[in-house]
C-alpha cells in the first residue's frame, strides 16, 4: 500500500543523506510510516506471510535505525518491543516470545501487565514453570503490589496446589496439603487443602486428629 512505499521511499533517502540531523528526522518519519503500513498485531490471527510479513519486519529494521539516533526515545522504543513481542507470538516462535517478554517485563515493570499475561499463557499449564515463573516475577518490587500481584499470586497458589497431587504417596499428599493450608490460609484453596489432607489419612488415625486439629484451629 502507499504507506509501505512511503516507508521504503524513507529508507532510501535516508541511505543516501550524510546530515546526522537530517538522517535522525528521516528515521523518525521512516518508523511512523512503517508503523502505519502494518495492521495490529493481536496473537490471534493466522501467522503473517509473504508482504504482510516483510513490511512487520520492515518495522523491525525501522526501530533499529530509529534506535541509533534516538535512543533516549523510551516510548517508541517500548512501542516497538511489543510490536517485536506480537511478531514473535504471531509467527509461534514461542520460547523467542518468552525471551522478549521477560525483557520486556523487567525493562517496564510498570507497564507490563499485558506482558505478564501473556507470559503466562505460553507457560500453558506446566505447573512447575508458572511456580518458578510467578516466585521471580514477585521479586519485582513493582509487582509487589496491586492487581497483577493478586492474579500472579493466585496462579501460584494454584499451581502449587495442583502439584501436590503429584506427589509419590498418600502421606506425602497429605503432609503437603497440611502445610499448604496452613501457609495459604485463608485462601478458598487452603480450606479445600486441609479437607484433602483429613480425607487421605483416613487410616492414620494420629495424623488424621494433627489434621483435624488444624482444620479446626485454622478455619473457624
Amino acid at each position: 500500500g502507499r504507506w509501505q512505499e512511503a516507508a521504503q521511499e524513507y529508507q532510501s533517502i535516508l541511505a543516501l543523506n550524510p546530515d546526522r540531523t537530517e538522517r535522525g528526522k528521516l528515521a523518525w518519519s521512516m518508523l511512523k510510516t512503517y508503523r502505519k503500513a502494518n495492521a495490529p498485531i493481536t496473537g490471534q490471527e493466522a501467522p503473517l506471510r509473504g508482504q504482510g510479513l516483510a513490511t512487520a519486519k520492515g518495522l523491525l529494521n525501522a526501530c533499529s535505525l530509529f534506535y541509533t539516533y534516538w535512543p533516549h526515545a523510551i516510548d517508541e522504543r517500548r512501542e516497538c518491543e511489543s510490536f517485536s513481542i506480537h511478531l514473535a507470538i504471531n509467527q509461534r516462535q514461542e520460547e523467542l516470545a518468552m525471551q522478549k517478554l521477560w525483557l520486556y517485563i523487567a525493562n517496564y515493570p510498570k507497564e507490563s501487565s499485558e506482558a505478564i499475561y501473556a507470559l503466562l499463557v505460553l507457560f500453558k499449564d506446566d505447573n512447575p514453570t508458572i511456580i518458578s515463573g510467578c516466585e521471580k516475577l514477585l521479586r519485582i518490587p513493582e509487582l509487589q503490589s496491586g492487581p497483577v500481584a493478586i492474579y500472579l499470586r493466585e496462579r501460584l497458589r494454584e499451581a502449587r496446589f495442583e502439584e501436590i497431587a503429584r506427589l509419590a504417596t498418600p502421606q506425602d499428599q497429605a503432609s503437603a496439603y497440611a502445610s499448604f493450608a496452613e501457609q495459604e490460609r485463608p485462601a478458598k484453596l487452603a480450606l479445600e487443602a486441609i479437607s484433602r489432607a483429613i480425607a487421605i489419612t483416613a487410616s492414620k488415625w494420629q495424623q488424621k486428629a494433627l489434621y483435624l486439629r488444624i482444620y479446626i484451629e485454622k478455619f473457624p
